[in-house]
């Protein structure tokens, strides 16, 4: 009797209605997805987004299973059900994106990085890099170079122009991706919890570079960050990075029209305004180089200067005379912007 029991109520448990067995199945495609790192699998989400960067359309099945990745994460994040530090980094949404910027920055630019080894394993630094292009790929593709080459897989939190958060969705996509605003105030709370940063000290001037002026690094103007490298006592890495410029080249610029805007100027590239936003933020396939340099110790240079704003102006020339050399030699050894 208690056998035939057990029985009825083994078959009482197996027994799932058509709906609640498409609800497992879909939690466990969700699921190996997330897991997934091997490349070499059809349904990875990694290989189905290069597939479709590349032009080898992935099959309807595949599709159909990266569009419900998505969509099932999208709407937990609208429904509010999700955590994010407090500077807006949201760790899942970092995770759901990451394939694609994967696939941007291995497959469509094709990022070659040299001396990742230059940034500590532990601890606060701030990167210094060139900055280039209207829209902020260059800040994407250094945090990748740094997650993806360094030992240790470390984030970087980029400081990004505050005018940024204007643009379509990309403001509140770079807070999400664990970057904020380039406040001295920010810079010094993240580097206090030891944090690596990257900042861009040519701040607007960088991105008002005409194509024609492209690689000449501009006055540093955004100088608070150093200042807060000097008084926590961090070092200082300068960054070249080559292929922005290319990506999304400023032919022309005017900077009347972009105050109705709320923006510092309106740009005229080859994919705006000849492309309806939000695919004229769609960059041109240049092949980037990005390259770390040796770090710089405030503290090795501070004897020598009597104030705290010499030594700012004078680590200030020395990390960007090492910017333009490197930029210097890319320029002398590329043949090609696309390859």
């Amino acid at each position: 009797m208690l056998e035939k029991k057990d029985k009825n109520q083994n078959k009482e448990q197996i027994s799932l209605t058509e709906q609640e067995l498409q609800t497992i199945i879909a939690a466990a495609v969700r699921e190996a997805l997330h897991e997934q790192e091997n490349k070499e699998e059809s349904t990875s989400l990694a290989k189905l987004i290069q597939d479709l960067l590349s032009g080898q359309g992935p099959p309807v099945e595949s599709l159909l299973v990266l569009l419900d990745h998505f969509w099932e994460d999208s709407k937990v994040r609208w429904r509010g059900h999700y955590e994010t530090d407090d500077f807006g980094m949201d760790p899942g949404f970092t995770k759901m994106v990451k394939p694609l910027l994967d696939a941007f920055y291995q497959h469509y630019f094709r990022c070659d990085v040299a001396g990742e080894h230059n940034i500590p394993a532990q601890g606060g630094a701030l990167i210094i890099a060139n900055h280039s292009g209207f829209v902020p790929w260059d800040g994407m593709m250094l945090k990748l170079a740094v997650l993806n080459e360094h030992p240790q897989q470390r984030n970087v939190r980029v400081l990004f122009l505050n005018w940024l958060n204007k643009l379509p969705f990309i403001g509140d996509f770079l807070h999400k991706t664990g970057n904020t605003f380039d406040r001295y105030e920010n810079a010094i709370e993240l580097l206090n919890r030891g944090e690596l940063l990257a900042a861009f000290p040519e701040g607007q001037e960088g991105t008002r570079k005409l194509y024609r002026h492209r690689y000449r690094i501009q006055r540093f103007r955004h100088q608070e960050f150093i200042r807060a490298a000097i008084r926590k006592s961090v070092p200082l890495i300068p960054c070249a990075i080559m292929g922005a410029a290319e990506s999304y080249p400023l032919l022309n610029r005017v900077d009347w029209s972009g105050e109705v805007f709320g923006l510092p100027f309106l740009p005229i590239t080859p994919q705006f305004p000849g492309i309806p936003t939000p695919l004229s933020l769609w960059p041109l396939p240049s092949k980037w180089r990005i390259c770390f340099l040796e770090p710089v110790s405030p503290s090795h240079h501070a004897e020598r200067f009597a104030t705290e704003e010499a030594l700012i102006n004078h680590l200030s020339q020395n990390i960007r005379t090492a910017i333009q050399q490197k930029l210097d030699q890319y320029l002398k050894e590329r043949t090609s912007y696309f390859r």
